[in-house]
This record gives structure tokens, C-alpha cells and sequence, in this order.
């Protein structure tokens, strides 16, 4: 396994910069509009939470080694569909999160 190099400069910053404040800028707007359009702010922050929860989690290790096996070519098919499972079970568990907090937020407003 190699070592990181500590003069490397972060990995953000070998990013295509076009995706890198794509994306930065679209979920800063997508919190700030759906802010503007929902009662309680703090539902915002659920949301968001459980997406980073579950991205940290499940996505990203999942997709990091979808895309290290396909750079390598080097891929054990085990460990390939496990990385698959891993990344889709990402997407139930964020799903999952949202209904809940759904869930008790409604019950929330009818007591």
C-alpha cells in the first residue's frame, strides 16, 4: 500500500474544477431555496445529514473502489457486487432516514 506523500496537495484540488463548484454551488442553492420554502429549517438540516451520513459511509467507500478497480483493472467479483450492494444500500439507508424524520415530524404536528 503507498504511503500518501505529505506534500501532495488535497485530492479536491486535482478535481475537474467545473464539477468541484458545480456541485458545491448547486446544493448550496438547493439548501437555501428548499430553507426558503419549508417552515422549519431544521428539516433541512435532517436531510442533509442523512444524505452526508450515509454517503460518508456507504457511497463513498462504495464507489471508491467501483472506480480504483476499474482504473486497475485488477477486480475480484466478489468484492466488485459487494461494492455495488454497498453503494445502492447507501441510497435505502438516506431514503430510510428522510421517512423518518418525515414520519416524526408529522406526528409531531398532529399532537
Amino acid at each position: 500500500m503507498e504511503q500518501k506523500d505529505e506534500n501532495e496537495p488535497p485530492a479536491y484540488l486535482n478535481m475537474d474544477m467545473r464539477i468541484y463548484y458545480g456541485v458545491t454551488i448547486a446544493l448550496y442553492i438547493f439548501v437555501i431555496a428548499a430553507a426558503n420554502l419549508v417552515p422549519d429549517v431544521a428539516v433541512i438540516f435532517d436531510y442533509m445529514a442523512a444524505l452526508s451520513i450515509s454517503g460518508m459511509q456507504f457511497l463513498l467507500p462504495g464507489i471508491s473502489y467501483i472506480r480504483m478497480s476499474s482504473r486497475t483493472g485488477e477486480k475480484n467479483k466478489w468484492i466488485y457486487v459487494l461494492a455495488w450492494f454497498y453503494a445502492l444500500f447507501s441510497v435505502f439507508v438516506s431514503v430510510s432516514i428522510i421517512v423518518n424524520n418525515v414520519m416524526a415530524e408529522s406526528n409531531k404536528e398532529k399532537k
